[in-house]
């Protein structure tokens, strides 16, 4: 996919659960408005996801969305949600062309942005029963990454360095909190 729309497009992501992705896009989306860009945000693969009366959604992308009062559709900031349905039919064999689904949802998310901020699932191989983990995410959206690991003496550097040896240079950095 070529991208069209975006001028800059980061994709945030991580090995591990719970180690500041959504607080970093937060901050990123925070600095580019202040700095008068145009930001946009997308959660492209969510497995956690929370039903509520009316739909199924990723909360990150519902807490962004409402933080930053973004106007895209949240369907279309977290298009792919990998529910326990979505995981049977793919069992089933009655698969859905997901990677379209993203595809579309970025270029209308993205339309008019400066600068788009993809926050990464919960670790780098989610998002693989739909064939969209994160390097196959970054792959298609031709997105660097930034990647946020949690401290820890030598354990971290195994996972640090096998993305590092995936990505080579689309690795732009990585992120390390909790110090």
């Amino acid at each position: 996919m070529k991208k069209e729309t975006a001028m800059a497009t980061l994709y945030v992501a991580s090995t591990e659960t719970f180690v500041g992705k959504s607080a970093t896009c937060v901050g990123l989306l925070d600095r580019a408005r202040r700095d008068g860009f145009t930001a946009g945000y997308m959660k492209p693969v969510s497995v956690s996801v929370t039903r509520t009366e009316d739909a199924t959604i990723d909360e990150d992308a519902a807490f962004i969305r409402k933080h930053f009062g973004l106007a895209e559709p949240l369907d279309k900031m977290a298009p792919v949600l990998v529910t326990q349905r979505v995981v049977e039919s793919i069992i089933r064999g009655q698969g859905v062309d997901f990677a379209r689904r993203l595809n579309e949802a970025y270029l209308s998310v993205s339309r008019d942005k400066d600068i788009m901020i993809l926050e990464g699932a919960n670790h780098w191989a989610e998002g693989s029963l739909v064939e969209l983990s994160a390097d196959q995410v970054s792959d298609m959206l031709q997105a660097p990454v930034l990647l946020i690991s949690r401290y820890r003496p030598k354990v971290a550097l195994d996972a640090i360095l096998a993305v590092q040896r995936y990505l080579g240079d689309r690795l732009l950095g990585v992120l390390i909190n909790g110090v």
